[in-house]
């Protein structure tokens, strides 16, 4: 995705463009609801990818995004990002401006103590189900509910300013 990422930049750089980023995403997400202790909800996605680019031309702003990958639906998106930009400059009354900033070179990457994506999903129901028959109504409490919910995301961003981080 680097390599993608960086070679999007390099064909959207051209005279006319005064800035320029690069967005790559991947999401996974997983939510467990329980109603009255038990469980009532369970959904997963995983490797949801997107990208997406802005211009800035002329003082004005454009974007476009996609979840397609192949090499049409990119060269549309960054058309596409260039056309809003050069449309949306026809209505501007005061051109974006702002400084240029120092370049960041970065990787980083939190390690949770315990990892959600890591374990079984059998281990989750077990450890959450727990939690949620603590939560059961029982007494004057007539009603519970619990949500988890877990996310994890990867992202990659790079401009034409030389900043690459991921």
């Amino acid at each position: 995705m680097k390599k993608l990422v960086n070679d999007i930049l390099n064909k959207i750089k051209n005279e006319s463009v005064q800035f320029a980023d690069v967005r790559f995403t991947s999401t996974d997400d997983e939510i467990f609801v329980f109603e009255r202790g038990d469980l009532k909800q369970y959904g997963a996605s995983y490797d949801n990818n997107s990208l997406g680019v802005r211009v800035l031309i002329n003082g004005a702003w454009g974007f476009a995004g996609t979840n397609d990958f192949s090499a049409f639906a990119i060269e549309n998106m960054i058309k596409k990002a260039i056309f809003n930009a050069k449309e949306g400059g026809k209505f501007k009354r005061n051109p974006v401006k702002f400084k240029e900033i120092k370049p960041t070179v970065k990787s980083y990457r939190y390690t949770p103590v315990k990892d959600p994506f890591l374990m079984t999903k059998s281990e989750k129901m077990d450890y959450l189900e727990n939690i949620a028959k603590k939560l059961a109504p029982r007494d004057k409490m007539i009603y519970s509910m619990f949500l988890t919910f877990f996310n994890r995301q990867y992202k990659i961003y790079a401009n034409t300013e030389g900043t690459f981080t991921d």
